[in-house]
């Protein structure tokens, strides 16, 4: 799906040229970017990595490198996703074998109000110490509730499964309404409406960079092409 780097193959001259668009690369992804800026990213990126702006990646609008020193990786999803669901295999196991310097976050997607609730019992999961079992319980459970339109309907499921993993009914309820769940919420609804992303799963590299999905072939496709924008961004951190 990527383009192979080809320029050793050209002799010294394209070797000069990889290494001066490796500079302006660094140099634009530490800037403010106008749509020449923009322009200028994705050319240096194309030719850096192989990979095609606007086929293989989006750059954002209105970047935000997040702990400086660590390149974040985002990935927005929802339990009711069976394509996000099918993707988690390949998520975790690409996690485990990520450089030091890079680290994953899962971010709940939300653009309706049932997906307020699912986001909630994904931060309320994370919280308990069973919390991959958790995790992969509720992808289950959604999923089979992703035509049953009723808030209720899903409260209850939703509450039946925290109980069967050790938390209690009243518990689940109260952290529902937790101000601190209420603020990760909101967090994760500004994450994605600022990351322009529209559909799941979605990676973003670092506040810069969106993959798309659209030419992936395999699963792996996603993370190969993750991989080549987080080399970029931890060269751009190491300079």
């Amino acid at each position: 799906m990527t383009q192979s780097d080809t320029y050793t193959s050209y002799g010294q001259s394209q070797s000069t040229h990889f290494i001066f668009s490796l500079i302006l690369l660094v140099m634009l992804a530490g800037c403010g970017q106008g749509k020449s800026g923009k322009a200028e990213l994705a050319k240096s990126i194309n030719l850096t990595t192989g990979l095609v702006e606007g086929t293989h990646y989006a750059i954002l609008d209105d970047p935000w490198p997040e702990e400086k020193g660590i390149v974040t990786v985002k990935e927005f999803f929802w339990y009711g996703c069976p394509h996000c669901e099918s993707f988690e295999p390949t998520l975790h196991r690409w996690q485990k074998n990520l450089p030091a310097e890079v680290s994953l976050e899962q971010v709940p997607a939300v653009w309706a109000k049932l997906m307020d609730l699912h986001a909630k019992a994904f931060f309320i999961a994370q919280s308990m110490q069973e919390k991959e079992a958790v995790h992969a319980s509720l992808f289950k459970t959604i999923t089979a509730l992703r035509s049953e339109p009723s808030m209720q309907k899903h409260q209850t499921e939703l509450e039946q499964l925290f109980v069967k993993h050790g938390l209690s009914a009243e518990a689940f309820q109260e952290q529902l309404n937790d101000d601190d769940l209420n603020e990760q919420l909101k967090n994760a609804k500004l994450t994605m409406k600022r990351s322009g992303a529209t559909s799941t799963p979605t990676l973003m590299v670092n506040g810069r960079y969106l993959v798309l999905n659209t030419t992936a072939k395999s699963h792996q496709d996603i993370t190969n092409i993750a991989d080549k924008l987080i080399a970029l961004e931890l060269e751009n951190i190491n300079q």
